[in-house]
């Protein structure tokens, strides 16, 4: 959804909250793939939204 390269968080709003319930539980795959992936991305945290909240 967002990513503040300040703090280092990404913000993430899931399809279904099965998916957000998996996501919390792969957040430190996640930001290890994002920060190999992206480079400079420094992801330090994951924040999942509940799946009906748009920013």
């Amino acid at each position: 959804m967002k990513f503040d390269a300040d703090t280092g968080r990404l913000v993430v709003v899931p399809d279904a909250p099965a998916y957000g319930t998996k996501l919390c539980w792969s957040a430190p795959k996640l930001i290890a793939a994002a920060n190999t992936g992206v480079p400079g991305a420094n992801v330090r945290t994951v924040h999942v939204l509940p799946t009906a909240t748009r920013c």
